[in-house]
């Protein structure tokens, strides 16, 4: 059965029956993190490896901001 034939089922039930299905489902989802998962906001090593692609270095767009540069 694919998730939108079980919403449409859900859709067609009674809204205390919808009500009950729902309170279930919510104490069904697993919300805290897991075990070897680190908390939110602390950085990964690595976690970005081939985000970014250097095709060349050039720093002669550089140039014109010299004189800000220490």
């Amino acid at each position: 059965m694919t998730i939108e034939a079980i919403y449409t089922e859900a859709l067609a039930l009674p809204a205390e029956q919808r009500a009950k299905l729902a309170g279930q489902l919510l104490n069904s989802l697993h919300t805290e993190p897991m075990p070897d998962a680190p908390p939110p906001g602390v950085p990964v090593p690595g976690r970005c490896k081939g985000m970014l692609m250097i095709h060349s270095e050039d720093d002669e767009h550089l140039k014109d901001f010299t004189e800000y540069m220490p």
